[in-house]
């Protein structure tokens, strides 16, 4: 499995990152919350990624800490109904650290705001 990516981060938008590594340019699917933290394009970088093998595609999902791409696994593993595009737009809503305490105390209300999640 592919837990990490690093190189050179040659462009960004919201939801992808292109990072070259070795002449190779590798599209990564993030959430908002890993955008926002993503240095400038030229700059050196580092993801934590899980990647996804189907007969059709193979998609790399990146995220700024190794906890963040834990909490994906997780959501996408152990959770009915939530694929890695849901997983992906709800933790571009809300940071994991505020996903953990909603879901550990309960806070429905905090939930509800996340797209997907009813």
């Amino acid at each position: 499995m592919i837990t990490s990516i690093q190189g050179t981060l040659t462009s960004a938008t919201p939801l992808h990152a292109i990072v070259e590594l070795n002449g190779f340019g590798y599209e990564v699917n993030i959430p908002v919350t890993t955008a926002e933290r993503l240095p400038q394009s030229g700059s050196r970088v580092k993801l934590h990624t899980h990647v996804i093998y189907r007969d059709d595609a193979q998609t790399l999902y990146g995220f700024a800490t190794p906890s963040d791409r834990d909490f994906f696994r997780l959501m996408i593993e152990h959770v009915t109904g939530i694929g890695p595009k849901s997983a992906l737009t709800i933790m571009s809503r809300l940071s994991v650290d505020l996903l953990e305490s909603a879901i550990r105390s309960g806070d429905v209300g905090m939930l509800a705001k996340c797209p997907g999640i009813g």
